[in-house]
């Protein structure tokens, strides 16, 4: 089932709620801020019409939630929840927040931290209170890359040992340099020519199949010359 939509004429709906921590939380909620993007470095050299862009990455939604309260019931439910994301809270180690808002969850954002609680303010003309939470999108840690142990100067080389000798001949200069071999040249130069020999293999296979297929055409062939 796909996401709420905010339906005009309705009540009351998905956008108007906030489900954080398990929790629902008080009032009618809007959820603002910055959505998924990435972080993009754009570097002109000086005295060039071109720009060169490096891509430095994913970067994380930033949120805020702000909840709008009015009634009594609002302001007692929010201070029984408060601990539950109040920065200062004590036990354990700080863990995301499952977050369940349209806006959130369209960008595929489902956990986030609590970054900060701004101060209330309250509206003294429709004694309407607004509590913002403020948020940051959370993403699992990257898996490490296994590196080759018992190298001596092999710090940041990855385990090479299991390439085919065609991945091997397509390594960079400095990839080669990691291979588990006292000659990484000798290791590289080899696997060139072991590509070679299975390209020229493969070659000479279609050949002989073509010349197969020629001398059969040649001598079942009944009919009338086509050319002396």
């Amino acid at each position: 089932m796909g996401l709420g939509y905010w339906g005009v004429g309705r009540l009351i709906s998905e956008w108007d709620q906030l489900i954080l921590g398990g929790q629902m939380w008080p009032g009618i909620v809007t959820v603002t801020g910055q959505g998924p993007k990435r972080k993009l470095d754009l570097k002109k050299p000086k005295g060039s019409d071109k720009a060169r862009l490096t891509d430095e990455g994913y970067q994380n939604a930033k949120l805020k939630a702000e909840l709008s309260l009015w009634e009594q019931a609002h302001w007692d439910s929010l201070q029984e929840l408060l601990p539950i994301i109040h920065p200062r809270r004590k036990g354990g180690d700080r863990q995301p927040l499952q977050i369940i808002h349209p806006a959130a969850n369209l960008y595929g954002i489902d956990n986030v931290y609590v970054t900060s609680l701004p101060i209330i303010s309250l509206d003294r003309r429709t004694q309407i209170g607004t509590f913002a939470i403020e948020l940051i999108e959370w993403v699992p840690a990257p898996k490490p890359v296994k590196r080759a142990s018992g190298r001596k100067g092999g710090g940041g080389c990855a385990d090479l040992s299991a390439l085919t000798p065609e991945e091997i001949a397509a390594l960079t200069p400095a990839q080669r340099a990691c291979l588990p071999s006292t000659n990484s040249g000798n290791v590289a130069k080899n696997s060139l020519l072991e590509a070679y020999k299975r390209a020229t293999a493969s070659l000479d296979e279609m050949q002989e199949q073509v010349d197969a297929e020629s001398d059969s055409l040649s001598t079942d062939w009944d009919g009338p010359a086509i050319w002396d």
